[in-house]
């Protein structure tokens, strides 16, 4: 029953398709962002589409940033180290200190946190990449 239905709307779903990218290829020569940023290609294309559907381009780049920040969130929150890190930065702007401290400082989060620091991509020893350096986390710095 499905499949025979979608054999009779199959004409039309290709032609909807079809229809929808000419128009995003008539418009994306004159599609012009003031910032592009990873898959700028896609980010492109995606609002000549979206204006070729009858949506806004701009519709289009607020709900691809949204996703690219969920997706972000996503990956920190599943990351024991970076979860901790924001954790350990929530009520501040800056820390300082040597990279054992901040690995100290970074337990003792996870564990008020209950992250789990038994996981290969928690750090066993600071004295690997600590050389006596200070380490700064500012989130506010210029990159």
């Amino acid at each position: 029953m499905v499949w025979s239905r979608f054999d009779a709307d199959k004409p039309r779903i290709l032609g909807g398709i079809f229809a929808a990218l000419s128009g995003a290829m008539r418009r994306y020569p004159d599609v012009e962002l003031p910032e592009l940023h990873r898959m700028a290609d896609f980010t492109r294309w995606g609002y000549a589409i979206a204006e070729s559907l009858g949506y806004t381009g701009q519709s289009f780049l607020d709900a691809y940033r949204r996703n690219i920040e969920r997706s972000n969130s996503e990956a920190i929150a599943s990351h024991p180290v970076a979860a901790a890190l924001m954790a350990l930065m929530r009520d501040r702007q800056h820390w300082q200190g040597s990279v054992a401290a901040l690995l100290n400082a970074l337990e003792a989060v996870a564990l008020t946190e209950r992250i789990n620091t038994r996981v290969g991509s928690w750090p066993k020893a600071a004295h690997i990449a600590d050389q006596g350096r200070p380490f700064r986390v500012d989130p506010c710095s210029p990159k």
